[in-house]
């Protein structure tokens, strides 16, 4: 049945699938339009978070770290964690006696470029290439497995004359060391395993140096525990 309308004085006759047809035309367009502004409505509060959140980084001048300790203690592990990548292959070969690495570190809007060498823990390195990378860092990390330090008097022997070495190369210079002890998920207690490793070198000349920092107990195969040691590190590495 056709239906009349008046438009500016002029009667016409439509049917009423015609006017089915323009109302769902009007509604298409309306619900369009209400999209497009709703759209450009979310992209405008998100240029205003970004605005809010955008900090200004200060550049802090480079620092040289020195990563020392036994073989296949977790090295190239904290080296490239430190970078961004926490899944990491094996690290420098006994074939290869280091790697160099530079890359920049950010924390509370500061920037500070990383720099030093990733070593073979191989012992016939130790005496060609600690003493330069002792002598220039501006802070050191040493690490240590601490089931094998506390387990394997071989290799208890061989982390103490590292330290040892090291202790003789800083020599009356002050720069922050710390020592991680990897592998904590081979020890009953971490706690004690902490303690006997502390007990075992204060009484050693190098002692005091090592210990000025309560060493960090952790095992590098969990991703969590390591994300929270790269922030402990970047805390240090942000106060030089």
């Amino acid at each position: 049945m056709p239906i009349t309308i008046t438009i500016l004085g002029i009667t016409v006759g439509v049917s009423a699938v015609m006017v089915k047809a323009v109302g769902k035309t009007v509604e298409s367009k309306f619900r369009s339009w209400k999209q497009q502004r709703a759209e450009k409505k979310r992209f405008e509060n998100l240029s205003r978070v970004a605005s809010k959140n955008q900090v200004t980084t200060s550049i802090l001048s480079p620092c040289h770290l020195a990563v020392l300790g036994d073989v296949e203690a977790g090295k190239t592990t904290l080296i490239r964690a430190l970078q961004g990548t926490i899944n990491v292959s094996k690290g420098v070969s006994a074939q290869t006696p280091y790697v160099a690495f530079e890359f920049p570190i950010r924390y509370n809007g500061e920037q500070r470029i990383i720099k030093g060498h990733d070593f073979s823990g191989s012992e016939k390195f130790i005496e060609s290439y600690y003493e330069d990378e002792i002598k220039r860092c501006d802070c050191l990390f040493y690490i240590c497995n601490v089931n094998e330090y506390l387990n394997n008097g071989i290799k208890r022997e061989g982390n103490n004359a590292r330290l040892h070495l090291i202790d003789q190369y800083l020599s009356n210079r002050s720069i922050p060391v710390q020592i991680i002890l990897t592998y904590a998920s081979q020890v009953h207690d971490r706690d004690d395993a902490r303690l006997k490793f502390m007990e075992s070198i204060r009484s050693k000349p190098y002692g005091g140096r090592f210990l000025e920092r309560q060493p960090i107990v952790i095992e590098m195969k969990d991703d969590v525990e390591l994300k929270n040691l790269i922030e402990a590190i970047k805390k240090i590495l942000f106060k030089i």
